[in-house]
């Protein structure tokens, strides 16, 4: 049996706990009533709760086995989560930045992203700020990890060596005379 819905003045009554909520406190459903779920935000969430906790092995063997047959769309959804999460940019945001750099890395300006598992480049940021300053090959975003982002330590390596480099250069011009 269908439970009826009743639409008032301030909202709608939830068709679970009976309660009269505004509009907000219900989540879109395209076949629902005026658009919405019949059971209000904090019923369903509790409803959708008990079930994973009565089926959590199901559940589990379900999303597993659509991982196995979507290897690409499940990339696609732990990199747009991840860009999200960790920087606060789109998969949107990320294409322009790329495409703003001409598709190359903002350190040295290779085209490939030096990382063999994905063919992306990292989001290089400020570790004190948070700010985005660029999209970088995994060398160049290795280097600058492993430097601690400090400009001296890059310039004093740099200098170390184009030392080492000089006193090459005239290694092999005196053993080719």
């Amino acid at each position: 049996m269908k439970s009826k819905i009743v639409i008032t003045a301030i909202g709608k009554i939830c068709t679970r706990c009976e309660r009269d909520l505004p509009l907000a406190e219900y989540y879109a459903e395209k076949t629902g009533t005026l658009g919405l779920r019949a059971e209000c935000k904090s019923c369903w969430s509790t409803r959708i709760s008990n079930q994973y906790k009565a089926n959590k092995e199901r559940v589990h063997a379900r999303n597993k086995a659509w991982r196995a047959a979507n290897p690409e769309r499940q990339a696609a959804i732990r990199r747009r989560s991840r860009l999200r999460r960790m920087y606060g940019i789109s998969i949107e945001d990320y294409g322009a930045m790329l495409a703003d750099q001409g598709g190359k890395c903002a350190g040295c300006g290779g085209t490939s992203s030096g990382d063999r598992r994905y063919d992306v480049f990292a989001v290089d940021h400020d570790h004190q700020t948070g700010e985005i300053r660029g999209l970088l090959c995994a060398a160049c975003n290795l280097a600058l990890g492993l430097l601690n982002d400090s400009p001296e330590r890059l310039m004093a390596l740099v200098a170390y060596l184009l030392q080492h480099m000089d006193v090459l250069a005239e290694g092999a011009i005196g053993a080719s005379s």
